[in-house]
């Protein structure tokens, strides 16, 4: 982990799911894709600045990006926002309330 950032060569999801609270929105990338991008080293806050799905700007003085992982969110907060306005219909649950692959 790079000067306390998670770097892509840290995280081992297949598939990187992310969602901003800001505005509702999903977005997904393929670990694989990510890595021949970005490559390994590369800190991931610097790549989720680079792979926002919004339009709120990252200023200090108006609205920033809530990008999180979907992955890494705790259960309520997921329930939160998908009671919010829903998830995208490719990102299902399993049985066991993890969303499926």
């Amino acid at each position: 982990m790079p000067k306390g950032a998670y770097a892509l060569m840290d995280i081992d999801w297949p598939v990187v799911r992310l969602y901003c609270s800001q505005c509702h929105r999903f977005t997904q990338f393929k670990r694989t894709t990510l890595l021949q991008r970005f490559g390994l080293d590369r800190p991931m806050p610097t790549i989720l600045g680079d792979l926002k799905p919004c339009d709120a700007g990252n200023s200090l003085s108006g609205p920033q990006c809530q990008l999180r992982y979907w992955d890494s969110m705790a259960p309520e907060v997921r329930a939160e926002a998908i009671a919010k306005g829903g998830m995208p219909e490719s990102w299902v649950y399993d049985e066991g309330g993890e969303v499926a692959l």
